[in-house]
């Protein structure tokens, strides 16, 4: 049975929510951002930027694809690894009003830590003290820039993204019930979109939104758990897939065993032709039962090549 990525992608799985066509979530997602009131979005102030690895974009593990689905007009996603792309996020970033990166470097503050000293610089520059007017405090607009990957994956991410920008990180106390679809070594680790959720719940954003994010996020993890039963069990799916890692692990070992006998075929060369040139110049020690027939025969079969 042949396999093609491309078919299975296009007959198989919604290439928005990337779940395999049965269980599509793309209806329930539409419906839970139906959810979130006007005033709220009227409300919000935070931009969210999603930079995300080129090999995560299509990855079934990658929660923060779930963000654009829910907060449309309030999301931006730039791939690392397209140039254009990375281009685009730092043009963006001159631009952007109170850009952070969450990202726990060691001169990192408290989301909430940062949001207070911008009010402070934002209340000191308007000339209104802290106890006055509470309108002209309002927490002005944050941009934050969540970096989609593994821990030890990101790193070069945020390298990349200038040090002038500051980095925030969450409260400690600020997951409580740490939940992913991927494995993650690091300890204090987290999903992506459960990150922005905690960053988006520092910042008081609307409660609409929250849980709006937070229904959404359980629904692609209990869509995961569906999928993963599904490839692990029984389905259609599951033949397919079983199919096509036979088919890889056949067509494997065929490669191994042909290099293994061209490797042995150029070893046994290399040792004719050093025995023959022994033999040419006198510095073999013949054995008194002298070179066998197979070795003698092999001799015109190999220089003729």
């Amino acid at each position: 049975m042949s396999f093609n990525r491309k078919e299975m992608v296009e007959k198989r799985r919604c290439v928005e929510c990337l779940f395999v066509r049965k269980l599509c979530i793309c209806e329930r997602i539409a419906a839970i951002s139906k959810n979130i009131s006007q005033p709220d979005l009227d409300n919000y102030n935070t931009e969210v930027w999603i930079f995300m690895r080129v090999d995560e974009f299509g990855s079934t593990s990658n929660t923060g694809r779930l963000l654009p689905m829910i907060l449309p007009k309030h999301t931006k996603l730039f791939i690392f690894g397209i140039k254009a792309h990375e281009k685009a996020l730092l043009d963006h970033i001159k631009a952007a009003e109170n850009p952070v990166v969450l990202y726990p470097s060691e001169n990192a503050m408290p989301v909430a830590e940062y949001v207070a000293k911008q009010q402070s610089e934002a209340a000191a520059k308007a000339g209104v003290e802290q106890s006055e007017n509470t309108s002209a405090r309002k927490r002005p607009k944050v941009t934050m820039i969540v970096l989609e990957g593994t821990w030890s994956k990101v790193k070069p991410m945020q390298r990349f993204i200038p040090k002038e920008v500051p980095r925030v990180i969450l409260a400690p106390d600020a997951i409580n019930d740490k939940r992913s679809v991927r494995r993650e070594s690091r300890s204090g680790g987290c999903a992506t979109l459960e990150a922005i959720l905690a960053g988006l719940r520092q910042l008081e954003e609307p409660q609409s939104i929250l849980t709006a994010i937070g229904d959404g996020f359980d629904t692609l993890l209990n869509g995961a758990l569906r999928q993963g039963n599904l490839i692990g069990d029984k389905g259609e799916f599951r033949g397919v897939h079983h199919q096509h890692m036979a088919d890889f692990h056949e067509e494997s070992q065929r490669k191994k065993l042909k290099l293994s006998s061209e490797t042995e075929s150029v070893s046994e060369a290399k040792s004719a032709d050093t025995q023959t040139a022994e033999i040419a110049t006198g510095n073999e020690t013949v054995p008194s039962e002298s070179v066998t027939e197979s070795k003698l025969d092999a001799v015109p079969a190999d220089t003729t090549k």
